[in-house]
């Protein structure tokens, strides 16, 4: 029997105690990437990319570039440039949505659309973003490293895909503050007394 070989990878990480294999990127955090934007903490999807173990869905890099162009101001072929170059230098494989089982991915793109209808996050996940984690789930990808976080993370636990987030400092200080005010003003019911 012929061992498997693996193409660029070390193996697996382990994460909470689950083996991380694959490791999807979403748009903002290649955007991220590719520009250098030095607000967002980086050291997490580049361990990961270090590792080997980083795929992007060909709509995300569709949306990056686009990102690229109209909100970052790079000419069109540089930031078509860019991103592919990026990609390649770092071994980042492409999963090209033609390769995806259509059939295996609408399924769970129904499926995630009437999850949808159930989450109070607001606004709630755009289809494109429906899109993103259906064709990872398809791919057998462990993880998604997003800047989006509040998008994907319920629909991420629902499939089992594990969500890690990149964020700012001062989101990460802002989030930080809001945990502690809910902790201070947030009493159990058990806690109040009766009053007669």
């Amino acid at each position: 029997m012929q061992k498997k070989k693996k193409m660029f990878g070390f193996g697996k990480v382990i994460i909470n105690n689950k083996p991380i294999t694959r490791i999807g990127l979403d748009s903002g955090v290649l955007v991220a990437l590719i520009d250098n934007n030095q607000e967002y903490n980086l050291k997490r999807p580049e361990f990961f990319i270090k590792k080997g173990i980083c795929y992007i869905y060909q709509l995300v890099v569709n949306q990056a570039i686009g990102v690229l162009i109209y909100k970052r101001k790079y000419p069109k072929e540089k930031a078509i440039q860019e991103t592919l170059n990026f990609l390649d230098e770092n071994n980042i494989l492409l999963l090209r949505e033609e390769k995806i089982d259509t059939d295996k991915r609408n399924k769970i793109l129904n499926d995630l659309k009437s999850q949808r209808n159930k989450l109070k996050v607001i606004p709630k996940p755009e289809d494109s973003d429906l899109d993103i984690i259906s064709s990872y789930k398809c791919e057998g990808i462990d993880c998604i490293i997003t800047t989006n976080y509040k998008h994907f993370i319920e629909l991420g636990n629902y499939l089992g895909i594990r969500i890690e987030r990149i964020e700012t400092e001062k989101q990460r200080d802002r989030r930080e503050s809001d945990k502690i005010m809910r902790e201070f003003f947030w009493r159990p019911k058990k806690n109040f007394k009766k009053f007669k």
